[in-house]
């Protein structure tokens, strides 16, 4: 059992996991006793089986990366936002103006062989519009986060570490 990620919202604290999305009441719970916590199953609007990679609250709500899907979870509803064949999501942050999303791109060549392609970063806005963004800073992305003041931080395999001033800015 793993655990991949982790936010509150709304006076829980959410937990992804590779058994998927769980949740604590933040008060009044033992954390530390795993029969508190309740999994988000059917009777919560998600599938049965399924792995949650990343999840963060942004604008009020709750955004996962489901089985490579983004997706929001809103009053019950569990709307699907993005996914891209051959893209796996590597993180999900919210701590600027934005909810940021990393994918990272791998493919199997005609030799059988397991390879990797550029990834991306989107910017998501209040309305779940999205714009790619990082194009010279990102080849590989690890993770990334918008600060309060739009600059942002990239953690890439390919370029290790990177900053831009703004999203659409360059590194």
């Amino acid at each position: 059992f793993r655990f991949n990620g982790v936010t509150t919202l709304d006076g829980y604290i959410y937990a992804a996991s590779n058994e998927g999305l769980y949740r604590v009441p933040e008060n009044g719970a033992n954390i530390q006793d795993f029969s508190a916590w309740e999994r988000m199953d059917g009777a919560h609007g998600f599938p049965e089986e399924y792995e949650v990679r990343s999840v963060t609250s942004f604008n009020g709500q709750l955004y996962l990366a489901i089985d490579d899907v983004v997706s929001r979870y809103k009053d019950g509803q569990l709307d699907s936002l993005y996914t891209e064949e051959g893209h796996e999501i590597r993180f999900l942050t919210s701590e600027g103006e934005h909810l940021m999303v990393g994918s990272y791109c791998t493919f199997i060549n005609g030799q059988g062989q397991l390879r990797t392609c550029n990834g991306k970063v989107l910017f998501f806005d209040a309305n779940d519009n999205f714009q790619l963004f990082g194009g010279d800073c990102v080849n590989r992305p690890r993770y990334g986060i918008e600060d309060q003041n739009g600059k942002v931080y990239y953690a890439d395999d390919w370029d290790k570490y990177r900053i831009a001033d703004s999203a659409t800015g360059f590194c």
